[in-house]
């Protein structure tokens, strides 16, 4: 009571949409966690028509000066491309269902992605080939994705350069001094080249190998080598077996191999054990010193019966590994096309960006160096950084024209939660554990600088063809149709999950990001 007035001090009470809408920062949400679901749009038939192709626009042609081969280059239309906290890919609402489902749109085989590059804009020409499989950046350094991903497994590609800087170009004048002095433009064949692979993380401002969530070799640095930096940067040089600069023409092979999914879970959570798990795989780049043998001594039996006790309980390596699949997303429509969007995995920045580690004021310490954690040296499968955890016998293997230059790069990083996340500080998300929503792998991706173009190949036929050497290796391609099967069977969980069979387009759904809440 104030004295002075005769009037009581006014109590604040929240208002009843504040109370319906708020959320206690404390509290647990209980309940079992389920695909988060959305509000079904009014019955409309453009959210049941099949996606269209993109339209394109011809632009230029290139020649391949060694070859004779004619590339026509095209400027996509209208189309979302994925953002920097924003992830899009096609969409259609299921009939039977009401719900929405992921869907691929024409050409329809493994290629470049209609999402997962830079804006097409005029000053930005990012232009690709009519079947998606050749691309040309006019502009500085930018990536693009391929429309498959490797998770596990070994799988191989092919990159055609069509344009490339010639070597009387390679100088460290000013790009516009060079331009000046020989009369030429970027649109003539100056550019570069960097092919390799990218993480769901890897931004497509950024060239492959810039930072850690991506792998790259460049076909343009000197006359004895190709690939550039260092590996803290994750660029990578090779000493080929015929020395000598990449031209126009040559075809370069890559191939990826990743551990069986369980293993990589395993990694993941921090539980993998080298001796038990997968004593066949190399691990690294930290290598511990074994056990000498009096530390053991009187271990023996104990050890031979923990052993055989764990060997019963292995799964089976031939089956599939359990993933938990979330997809926290949600339909829009733009420009005649119907597109899911859901949050783009969060990148590092002060670990695993550009930014080089050891100059990083906020990197992470090593506790046992009381420095920045080296990537060449301290990292390994059971590092205490998640994001710093190896996968085991994980490698990028090379070919030139066909003949195999070697590894150019081993110990990849994982990729399963928590190893890759999604910031959900400040969003109004009740899901706040990191998850997998079943696109996390590494991508087939190039990158591409003032000219520089190339064609790929993710299946036969190839200009080369797999190593018949490699039994286990199988092309890209076959990852198209394999990631559409993934698809159905995570679509089919999720209606389970949501209670929602035939006729379900009446059930209750949710807003995005919700949690099921169990019931008392």
């Amino acid at each position: 009571m104030d004295p002075s007035s005769g009037r009581g001090q006014r109590e604040k009470k929240p208002t009843e949409k504040v109370k319906d809408t708020s959320v206690k920062k404390d509290e647990p949400i209980s309940g079992q966690l389920v695909p988060p679901k959305y509000k079904l749009p009014e019955p409309d038939p453009k959210w049941f028509e099949r996606p269209k192709e993109i339209p394109k626009t011809f632009h230029h042609t290139k020649i391949n000066e060694k070859t004779g081969e004619k590339f026509d280059f095209y400027r996509l239309g209208p189309h979302l491309e994925s953002k920097d906290k924003h992830h899009y890919c096609r969409a259609i609402r299921d009939q039977s269902t009401g719900l929405f489902h992921n869907v691929e749109a024409p050409p329809y085989h493994a290629r470049l992605s209609d999402e997962e590059h830079p804006q097409c804009q005029d000053k930005l020409l990012h232009l690709f080939g009519k079947d998606m499989l050749a691309l040309n950046g006019e502009s500085g350094h930018f990536t693009t994705k391929a429309n498959v991903f490797a998770r596990e497994g070994t799988l191989y590609y092919e990159t055609k350069i069509i344009s490339t800087a010639p070597i009387k170009e390679l100088s460290t004048e000013p790009l516009a001094v060079t331009q000046n002095r020989t009369k030429t433009m970027t649109d003539t064949g100056r550019g570069s080249l960097t092919i390799g692979f990218a993480r769901r993380e890897h931004h497509y401002g950024q060239s492959l190998g810039s930072n850690r969530y991506s792998y790259g070799v460049r076909t343009a640095a000197a006359a004895s080598r190709y690939g550039n930096g260092s590996f803290q940067s994750q660029y990578w040089m090779v000493q080929p077996k015929n020395p000598g600069h990449l031209k126009d023409g040559d075809v370069v092979g890559l191939m990826i191999t990743l551990p069986p999914l369980d293993i990589h879970q395993k990694v993941a959570k921090g539980t993998f054990d080298h001796a038990t798990d997968a004593p066949q795989l190399k691990v690294g780049p930290k290598q511990f010193k074994k056990a000498s043998k009096s530390a053991s001594k009187g271990k023996g039996k104990k050890k031979a019966v923990q052993v055989a006790e764990e060997e019963t309980t292995k799964p089976d390596p031939t089956t599939p590994a359990n993933l938990d699949i979330i997809r926290d997303r949600y339909p829009v429509y733009y420009k005649g096309n119907i597109y899911h969007e859901s949050s783009e995995y969060s990148p590092n920045i002060y670990d695993m960006s550009a930014v080089p580690i050891e100059t990083s004021k906020k990197a992470t310490i090593n506790p046992e160096t009381a420095k920045p954690w080296d990537m060449t040296n301290d990292i390994h499968p059971n590092c205490e950084v998640p994001y710093f955890r190896t996968l085991p016998g994980s490698k990028i293997e090379m070919w030139l024209n066909g003949e195999y230059q070697g590894v150019v790069f081993e110990h990849l990083l994982a990729f399963l939660p928590p190893c890759s996340y999604i910031d959900v500080s400040g969003a109004k998300k009740q899901i706040k554990e990191p998850y997998d929503d079943g696109t996390l792998g590494y991508y087939p991706a190039i990158s591409t600088y003032q000219g520089g173009a190339c064609a790929v190949r993710f299946d036969e036929p190839f200009w080369h063809g797999v190593p018949k050497d490699r039994p286990e290796a199988r092309p890209f391609g076959i990852r198209y149709n394999e990631q559409i099967a993934e698809d159905e069977a995570a679509d089919l969980v999720d209606e389970v999950a949501w209670g929602i069979g035939s006729g379900g387009a009446e059930a209750q759904i949710q807003a995005p990001g919700t949690v099921a809440q169990q019931e008392a």
